[in-house]
């Protein structure tokens, strides 16, 4: 029959809707004629003319929840709940379906591993067998609230997917100015809603020339473990670097990056789109320029990279996405009640 010229193909489901309209319209007008039955003729024509009007209108409600909404939701028991419904709750009213995913963590460190295994093997699942269940790979939104390594390692098999958005828990001045952008607080009852702080795109450029929102400095540790190193991302209220320092020096790592947040207001960051993106930006720069410069310097010996974060959960995705491949980063978590830091085996 040869091919649709282009302009249809695009438009299909628009005129196929038209056509429809038509039809019922059509259909009214015509129907009392075949069955005989006068005087309900203009009534029937003008519930149709109706209908055609209609539409449109409800095409254009119905475009408003579109796509698929993931909530992944991995949590310490001490978070409390209410986090992954409300995000639910929030995702449901912009997303033509919502897939929850959740996963309770334990204390001991043992167990992370298989919990983080079994998220990604859901969330695969989810992407390559769920489209017969409404689930729209095309347009996916990522609601996270997990400890940061966690959302690191979701968020690594993502570096090359398509069209991905990545939301973030929203909470009010007052809560950032006390408690910073890394409280975990958001993901209790104090969380006032979502916004969108992200957005993955496959060959959409994330490196930045200058930098506004972090500043960097290198440490020499003087470890003797040739092959090891250490990153540091404060971007949070939380003061972390004096003990990653310490803990990356006391394993042997030779040098170590430093990324502090730099914001207008200490721990602040006002939650928008565009500067969450910015985040992200300006510490993927930072990073990838120390692992190219400390691999150009060990002239091709296999390097480690240990992480030590505070950070928004969002970030940590987006981080994990665009760093992750080809590269080995130890993730490292603070463990509170033994005052030290321990490996997040998430591999």
């Amino acid at each position: 029959m040869g091919r649709i010229p282009n302009y249809m193909r695009r438009h299909a489901d628009t005129i196929l809707t038209g056509m429809v309209g038509v039809g019922s319209a059509v259909a009214a007008a015509f129907a009392p004629a075949l069955l005989k039955w006068p005087g309900i003729q203009q009534v029937l024509a003008l519930v149709g003319l109706v209908f055609l009007i209609m539409v449109p209108f409800l095409r254009r409600w119905n475009r408003k929840r579109s796509g698929t909404a993931v909530v992944v939701w991995v949590h310490f028991p001490e978070w409390g709940t209410g986090w992954d419904l409300r995000a639910i709750e929030f995702a449901d009213r912009t997303h033509a379906s919502v897939f929850p995913v959740r996963k309770p963590l334990q204390v001991a460190p043992s167990s992370w591993p298989e919990v983080v295994k079994s998220v990604r093997v859901l969330l695969d699942y989810l992407f390559r067998e769920a489209q017969p269940f409404g689930f729209d790979p095309g347009r996916v939104s990522m609601f996270v609230a997990a400890p940061w390594w966690v959302s690191w390692a979701i968020g690594a098999p993502f570096g090359h997917h398509t069209n991905l958005d990545v939301y973030d828990g929203e909470r009010s001045p007052e809560q950032l100015l006390a408690g910073g952008i890394d409280v975990y607080d958001q993901y209790s009852d104090h969380s006032e809603g979502f916004f969108l702080a992200g957005h993955l795109q496959r060959d959409r450029k994330t490196e930045v020339d200058h930098r506004d929102l972090v500043s960097t400095k290198l440490v020499d540790l003087g470890g003797a473990t040739d092959n090891l190193r250490a990153i540091v991302l404060k971007l949070g209220s939380h003061d972390l670097v004096p003990d990653a320092v310490l803990s990356a020096r006391k394993k042997g790592a030779v040098r170590a990056l430093v990324v502090e947040e730099r914001y207008a207001s200490p721990g602040y960051l006002h939650q928008t789109t565009a500067n969450f993106e910015r985040l992200a930006a300006e510490v993927f720069t930072a990073v990838k320029e120390f692992l190219d410069t400390e691999r150009r310097v060990s002239e091709g010996e296999r390097l480690t990279f240990m992480v030590y974060a505070s950070l928004p959960v969002s970030v940590a995705f987006l981080l994990g996405a665009h760093l992750s491949v080809g590269t080995d980063f130890v993730l490292m978590h603070w463990d509170d009640p033994n005052q030290q830091y321990v490996e997040a085996k998430v591999r």
